[in-house]
Order: structure tokens, then C-alpha cells, then sequence
């Protein structure tokens, strides 16, 4: 009774695990994308705001020749007002997204930095390829894990190592090729750094 209890809450623990993994990976992504896009926005709405202002007085000699010109329906004034208003307001709302993409990062470095606990590598590695097994079996030939049994505790967030390790994990199983693919994950100790560091 008792070993299907431990049983039942390490399936529990497992389960949550990878559910945080898979948010904090889809977080992370959102968050990278996010901020390549804005980019684009944040480098462009300048450059479109100086092409107007080169641009808008050629329409303004136009419009004192033509009374009453319109443009999309408007008054040639309410329409050259609203022009630079919209690139304004894109710009404002590019310094938004910018301020909850860099909210969102600094959520997620803090919540890593909190969650740092001694853990075992070959644990973490594992429940990695538990998450990952179903595309593994769909889209892999050949799979192989090398764990050494003695490898040390580390000092990290363990949910934000797996989802480093997933990602690097799915990239691989990405660009195999399908017909002779193959994956193999090797975890060693780096013994000279081990060295390195009591010398220092």
C-alpha cells in the first residue's frame, strides 16, 4: 500500500514537473519571439516617420493647389494629423510590449534564481526524455541515454535546466535525418575543470 502511495505522488511530482517545463519553455519562447518582432517595430517606426516627414510636404503643395482634396475620405488636415498620430501610437504601443517582454524575462530569472536547489543530474535528465519520449518513438530510429551513476549534485532550477535540455532535445530530433536518425545523450563529469577549480 505504501509503495503505491510513493508511487502514486512521484507520478503526481513527475507529472507537475513537466507541465512547469513545458510553460516555462513556452514562456520562454513567447517572450524571445515577442521580442524579435517588436524589434522589427522599434528599428521601423523611426525610419516611417522620417519618410513622411520628407514625403508630407510634397501632398501639402499638392493640397494648397486643390481645394478640398481628401484623402481615404478625409480632409487632407484631419488625415495629415492622423498619420503621425498612428505612427505614434505604434511606437507607443512597440514601448509597451517592450516593457512586459522585459517584465516577463526578469519573472522568469527570478523565479529561476528562487527555485535553485541541489538536484541530480541523471534525475533531471530522465524526466527530460519522459517528456520527450512520444516524439522520440514517432520520429527517432535510434535513442541511447549514458548516465554515469556517480555523477555529483549540482547547484540549479531544475525546471529551467529541463527546459533548456528539451529544447536542445526537440532541435535534435529536428534535424535528424528520418530515415537513419539517430540521438544519443552522454553525460560525464568534466574531471580537469574539477581540477582546475581546487587549484584556483
Amino acid at each position: 500500500m505504501i509503495d503505491n502511495i510513493n508511487t502514486n505522488s512521484m507520478e503526481r511530482q513527475l507529472a507537475q514537473t513537466q507541465k512547469l517545463a513545458a510553460l516555462g519553455l513556452l514562456l520562454s519562447s513567447i517572450t524571445h519571439e515577442t521580442h524579435n518582432l517588436n524589434n522589427c517595430i522599434t528599428f521601423n517606426t523611426p525610419i516611417l516617420r522620417d519618410y513622411l516627414k520628407e514625403v508630407v510636404p510634397i501632398i501639402d503643395n499638392y493640397a494648397k493647389n486643390h481645394e478640398g482634396f481628401e484623402l481615404l475620405g478625409k480632409s487632407y488636415p484631419e488625415f495629415r494629423k492622423e498619420v503621425f498620430e498612428i505612427v505614434d501610437n505604434i511606437e507607443h504601443a512597440s514601448s509597451r510590449i517592450t516593457t512586459t517582454v522585459s517584465g516577463l524575462r526578469k519573472f522568469v530569472s527570478r523565479n529561476s534564481a528562487e527555485n535553485q536547489r541541489w538536484v541530480h543530474l541523471k534525475q533531471v535528465i530522465e524526466d527530460v526524455v519522459v517528456i520527450c519520449r512520444g516524439r522520440l518513438m514517432e520520429e527517432v530510429r535510434s535513442f541511447e541515454v549514458s548516465i554515469p551513476e556517480d555523477l555529483p549534485l549540482i547547484t540549479i532550477d531544475p525546471v529551467s535546466l529541463e527546459q533548456v535540455l528539451v529544447n536542445l532535445l526537440i532541435n535534435a530530433i529536428q534535424a535528424t535525418d528520418k530515415k537513419n536518425s539517430w540521438i544519443r545523450i552522454d553525460a560525464r563529469q568534466d574531471r580537469s575543470l574539477q581540477s582546475h577549480g581546487r587549484g584556483n
